[in-house]
């Protein structure tokens, strides 16, 4: 899967972590959360860019202790914040770009690989949720993806949906190139989306195909209770790996 660049987004601050530590480079089982993110990366492409911002010598200088082959850009926050903003002037080595978040350290490979699997000029991810709210709705009809919206702008039937934007796309054949100059802050946050990128592409006739994914490994971490419950998921899987190679664990709860 080498024909695929991936841009990873982590250049937030991360305040609802109320700590002074960027955002990513909070630990799940001893490594840091842009680590797995950046290690799961390199199993499917060659050209990896990780776009910082908050305390990006910091980040990098962390980060640069395990990978010595990707590339670092600094968001140019103060003119394009935003997700929109943070994707604008990088020069990627593939036609099609994977874009994910530095704070998703339970996602996996063979989660990713899937995307390049669909029939689509943008592939974003879905997640079915008993509760949604909180997040973006995603309309669907069919294998496309029809309307994204926010909740504050949803109407009573819109937050009905339960099918909700996971934040990780592919976009195919310089879909970036063509509709990020169009991007627009004329919003409530001032800030240029990428959300945006997939509204306008869709108005002009391209597929927009949503990937449904599973909630638990395309969980982002916010807070520290969500870092609790990542590093939670983490240890099972480690235990279950070990188990699996034949360790007998009588409480695997207890370890």
């Amino acid at each position: 899967m080498s024909n695929i660049s991936v841009i990873i987004l982590a250049a937030g601050k991360g305040s609802r972590m109320k700590s002074s530590k960027p955002k990513v480079l909070h630990k799940v089982s001893g490594f840091e959360m842009l680590y797995y993110s950046i290690f799961e990366a390199k199993k499917l492409s060659d050209d990896i860019t990780v776009v910082l911002y908050h305390q990006a010598e910091l980040v990098e200088k962390e980060i640069r202790k395990y990978f010595d082959d990707i590339k670092f850009v600094i968001q140019d926050h103060a003119n394009y914040p935003g997700t929109g903003g943070a994707v604008m002037n990088i020069e990627t080595k593939h036609d099609k770009v994977l874009v994910l978040n530095g704070d998703m350290p339970l996602i996996e490979s063979e989660e990713l690989k899937k995307f390049a699997q669909l029939d689509g000029d943008i592939v974003m991810s879905v997640i079915k949720m008993d509760d949604s709210s909180g997040y973006g709705r995603v309309v669907i009809d069919g294998d496309k993806v029809v309307k994204i919206v926010e909740e504050k702008d949803a109407s009573e039937k819109e937050k009905e949906i339960k099918t909700v934007n996971a934040g990780i796309y592919l976009f195919a054949n310089g879909m970036l190139g063509k509709y990020l100059p169009r991007l627009s802050n004329d919003n409530a946050q001032e800030e240029y989306y990428i959300t945006d990128v997939v509204e306008f592409a869709k108005n002009d006739g391209f597929k927009i195909a949503p990937l449904y994914v599973k909630e638990e490994n395309f969980k982002g971490v916010n807070s520290k209770f969500d870092l609790a419950t990542a590093e939670e998921i983490m240890q099972n899987r480690i235990k279950k790996r070990f188990m699996d190679a034949g360790v007998i664990m009588r409480l695997p709860s207890t370890i």
